[in-house]
């Protein structure tokens, strides 16, 4: 019976594979909260918009205008901010990303290692079945020309 002595060795390799995989989706999580957040102050800043050039046709000194540009620069200040908290977001993702490709390479070279000893201890098994069955048929020749003569 093949036994691999690195057995747990790679089964710590995987475990921290799976670590990897959550950072990963945490991190993953993360950026599409950033882009969903982007999205909704992008909204909001064209609704702002909408209502700012409704204003604007109305009264062109309304005091609702100050108001509105105030909100608009304040959603552009927002949008930009969130815009590089998601650049860094993106940074982090892409680290945690190689992190867990470097893990899966290391577990993937220990798993090859174990399958072509695998696969050596299954060749010698057999050479060594097929030694013992030539033996036993040489054994057994041997006998019947004795036991004939």
């Amino acid at each position: 019976m093949f036994r691999y002595r690195l057995e747990p060795l790679l089964r710590y390799r995987k475990s921290l594979e799976d670590d990897q995989q959550r950072a990963l989706a945490i991190a993953n999580r993360g950026l599409y909260v950033q882009i969903n957040k982007i999205t909704e102050l992008e909204n909001s800043r064209d609704a702002a918009m909408t209502w700012r050039l409704k204003t604007h046709e109305a009264s062109t000194h309304s005091p609702h205008l100050l108001l509105y540009d105030k909100y608009l620069d304040g959603v552009n200040f927002d949008i930009k901010f969130h815009q590089e908290l998601r650049r860094v977001t993106q940074l982090n993702v892409d680290l945690e990303r190689k992190k867990l490709l470097d893990l899966v390479k290391k577990r993937r070279t220990i798993e090859l290692h174990r399958d072509r000893l695998k696969e050596r201890y299954s060749k010698e098994q057999s050479r060594k079945e097929r030694i013992e069955n030539d033996e036993m048929a040489i054994m057994r020749a041997g006998r019947t020309e004795m036991s004939h003569a």
